[in-house]
């Protein structure tokens, strides 16, 4: 119990991450897996773990675990595949001690916990994993206008879009109906009209949301575009800088994806990181670290 409201103490004061950073000249990644699976078991408070040792993709079983578990604790787990909360099968549903998933395409997948111990109930910090086991996020995002959307949504909000800054998004139009994206100059240029099976480009250059910089859609037809756009270098100067410095160097290169998740989960000096920032964030914090 003693532990578990120290837990939930560290997540309420996430805010105060900066005074845990691992302060060094450099980022540094650890970069084997029984060094992650060792700073993973030195945590003395409860978090997601991935069972066993080694890379996995799609299509291959993945057990998960709560660390310092106790027999009176009760799970609630849930998953996200690229986002979405399908794709992958659960095989022991979603309350069992070990939480097995099984996902039918590579992507982002998130795994998440909330454990109860008698009247503590603790959500704890979501569990980040690579299942194509990329190198890292590519130059450019794609996505297609589906067939048949006309004048409708060219996708939902639970379908949001996501990129950085630095990445060009390239959409296909795979309608019969011509569309054109209109913006105000964020997160790129407003577009010209493309036709059925062209392709429009998208130079992401500045950070976008739909709540900050307003809607984005169809300049013809009106149709709604859900797309996100994270600035890794912004990210970075809040989250990082203060300790570590301008980036550069040979420490921040080579890594990949599943490497910088699990060190900055697992970084002593870093508690507090991976509740303040969503994956996605951190996800944007790498990519624009690997291009410097």
């Amino acid at each position: 119990m003693k532990l578990l409201k120290q837990f939930v103490f560290l997540s309420s004061f996430a805010v105060l991450v900066l005074a845990f950073q691992n302060c060094g000249p450099a980022f540094k990644v650890v970069t084997e897996e029984a060094a992650l699976q060792d700073l993973a078991t030195s945590h003395e408070y409860p978090h997601v773990l991935k069972v066993a040792e080694g890379e996995v993709t799609f299509n291959q079983d993945i057990a998960y675990s709560v660390y310092m578990a106790t027999n009176t604790m009760t799970y609630s787990w849930s998953y996200k595949l690229n986002g979405l909360s399908s794709g992958c099968t659960e095989k022991n549903g979603k309350t069992s001690a070990e939480y097995v998933v099984n996902c039918s395409k590579v992507g982002y997948l998130s795994v998440k916990a909330t454990i109860s111990d008698g009247n503590k109930v603790t959500m704890l910090p979501e569990y980040l994993y690579d299942l194509s086991n990329s190198v890292g996020a590519g130059e450019t995002v794609n996505f297609s206008i589906r067939s048949g959307t006309a004048s409708s949504m060219w996708n939902n909000a639970n379908e949001t879009v996501e990129g950085f800054i630095g990445q060009k998004l390239m959409i296909k139009n795979d309608d019969t109906s011509m569309h054109q994206l209109h913006t105000n100059g964020s997160p790129c240029e407003h577009g010209n009209a493309f036709a059925t099976g062209q392709t429009a480009t998208c130079t992401l250059n500045k950070v976008y949301s739909r709540a900050g910089q307003g809607r984005i859609y169809d300049h013809n037809l009106n149709g709604d575009f859900y797309l996100t756009v994270y600035d890794g270098s912004k990210l970075y100067s809040q989250n990082c800088a203060s300790c570590h410095g301008i980036p550069g160097g040979k420490d921040i290169h080579g890594f990949t994806p599943n490497e910088f998740f699990e060190s900055v989960r697992f970084n002593d000096k870093m508690k507090g990181l991976d509740t303040k920032l969503k994956g996605k964030e951190i996800e944007a914090i790498a990519f624009y670290l690997r291009k410097k």
